[in-house]
């Protein structure tokens, strides 16, 4: 069929016209699907929560994020004193540098062959770290702990390493 050149451009307008419709129906078929279920909502069968419904509420609408999302309402008070104290870091970025070096030793010697000398060493990095933290020369007050420890067996080993008076 053969068109006057008035008549195609009216055609080609017309044509235009009923894309732009179908473009608009579709919208509006995704904007009243968004109001009816929320934003990330679900058209199939399985989802029979609202998401809007959930944002609003607080809740999750799978399990296992809702656990989570316990954990952190249940135990708000241990969570958040970064919050409350500037001097307390956010992250645990110093507890993770302080671990790295007994990580990377475990690494190089294949780990523990028992259980008993994974105890020993966690014991042994756990006093050196907390003499490191206290003393200036954490060889010399270990080696003083156990010089004492030697002339006196009965000794108490924390008080000598970290020279605390109970009395």
């Amino acid at each position: 069929m053969t068109y006057c050149k008035d008549c195609l451009s009216k055609q080609q307008k017309i044509n235009e016209l009923e894309e732009e419709n179908v473009r608009l129906k579709a919208r509006l078929r995704y904007q009243e699907r968004t109001a009816k279920e929320g934003y990330f909502g679900s058209s199939t069968p399985s989802s029979k929560i609202p998401v809007k419904a959930n944002i609003t509420s607080g809740q999750a609408g799978h399990p296992a994020i809702r656990r989570i999302q316990d954990i952190f309402r249940e135990k708000a008070d241990r969570l958040y004193h970064w919050a409350d104290d500037r001097a307390i870091p956010a992250d645990n970025n110093l507890a993770e540098r302080e671990l790295r070096p007994l990580v990377i030793a475990r690494k190089l010697s294949f780990g523990s062959q028992s259980d008993a000398g994974a105890r020993t060493r966690e014991t042994l990095m756990t006093v050196l770290n907390t003499l490191k933290k206290k003393t200036p020369d954490v060889t010399a007050a270990f080696k003083s702990a156990l010089d004492k420890l030697a002339e006196q067996p009965d000794s108490d080993p924390f008080k000598l390493l970290f020279d605390l008076d109970f009395s």
